[in-house]
């Protein structure tokens, strides 16, 4: 049996450094990610996030669920999807074979049109929450700067499972089932 620890400190992810005369910001992005592709959201089968994301980076797709760190009742931190049940996926769906995603184990769904063509997630939305997490992807609330993802005036991170739900809905202007 292959056990894959998507946290390890020597898994393949790619970083951009911008460097200028006030601070040099490390940002974090996933692995095999592509300039100027949009980002797509789906939605995984129940408990199946990280492996969602495995298959889909075995295919050679950009994909990404992000993690919260998260204090578990006197215990240790926790770490644990941030959205439950759900990932972004990079997709150029000109070009690539998209339609691959759907026989995915672990995957569900696309956030689609009735046409069955992916909606595209918003491009700010998808920086905010790339530029939250550390370098090995996760979001760490304890060491949050100043300017958190939010929904409304609390961090997404504060909000209930079935309120980050919602966000996740609401990016694509519909409501929680």
């Amino acid at each position: 049996m292959i056990v894959i620890d998507r946290f390890a400190p020597d898994m393949a992810e790619v970083f951009t450094r911008t460097d200028d005369r006030s601070a040099s910001v490390v940002t974090f992005q996933p692995c095999g990610c592509r300039g100027g592709i949009p980002w797509f959201c789906f939605r995984t089968q129940h408990a199946s996030e990280v492996l969602a994301e495995i298959e889909l980076r075995k295919q050679g797709f950009c994909a990404w669920v992000p993690m919260v760190s998260k204090p578990w009742k006197n215990r240790q931190n926790t770490i644990r999807p941030l959205f439950l049940r759900y990932g972004f996926i990079q997709l150029d769906v000109d070009h690539d074979l998209w339609r691959r995603v759907f026989a995915t184990r672990g995957v569900e769904w696309l956030f689609c049109t009735p046409l069955q063509r992916p909606i595209p997630v918003r491009d700010s939305e998808m920086t905010d929450l790339l530029s939250q997490a550390a370098i090995n992807g996760v979001i760490y609330p304890e060491e949050q700067p100043i300017r958190p993802v939010r929904r409304g005036w609390r961090p997404v991170w504060d909000l209930t499972d079935d309120e980050r739900e919602a966000w996740v809905h609401g990016l694509f202007g519909r409501q929680a089932a």
